[in-house]
């Protein structure tokens, strides 16, 4: 056990530390022991895990994310339940989100503002072509992988229409 949470889930996922946490859940970067490569874990908080708005809010996020295939989205892998514990399994992307960029470097040259903001529209292009909006792109939702790619993250609140 780590904590609340189990340390593997489904005897599948090895849950190997917190990347962060939110209203909704935990994030865990995590090992996926079947496809021998790393993973993140999003695990709905215990607090909420019996609310049904979250169950429901949770299970529409991976909905969300599910649906979409976009090279600056983040991939869904997997979800599921263990026990009383629901899950979703995502790419693991190597880098820093933009804020821990921001944070650690300041303000980016135009150049490479210009072209996050251009992965970023295109990203959110596609969730709108699928009647999904995001509703919570912010620097920290924003993920940077090693090669300074960007890829949209959290559609926690997203909300679905048409």
């Amino acid at each position: 056990m780590l904590g609340d949470y189990p340390s593997t889930l489904s005897d599948r996922y090895r849950l190997l530390g917190v990347i962060g946490s939110g209203g909704m859940g935990v994030v865990w970067r995590a090992f996926d022991n079947t496809l021998q490569r790393q993973v993140v874990c999003k695990v709905l908080s215990g607090s909420v895990g019996h609310d049904p708005t979250f169950q429901k809010r949770f299970g529409r996020e991976t909905r969300h994310i599910a649906s979409l295939s976009h090279p600056n989205i983040v991939m869904v892998y997997d979800s599921g339940t263990d026990g009383d514990v629901a899950y979703i399994v995502m790419e693991y992307v190597q880098g820093a989100s933009l804020r821990q960029v921001l944070v650690s470097e300041g303000v980016l040259p135009i150049s490479v503002t210009a072209a996050l903001a251009v992965d970023v529209l295109a990203a959110l292009g596609h969730a709108h072509e699928r009647g999904i909006v995001h509703r919570d792109v912010k620097p920290a939702n924003l993920l940077l992988d090693s090669g300074g790619n960007v890829k949209v993250a959290d559609f926690g609140i997203s909300k679905s229409f048409g």
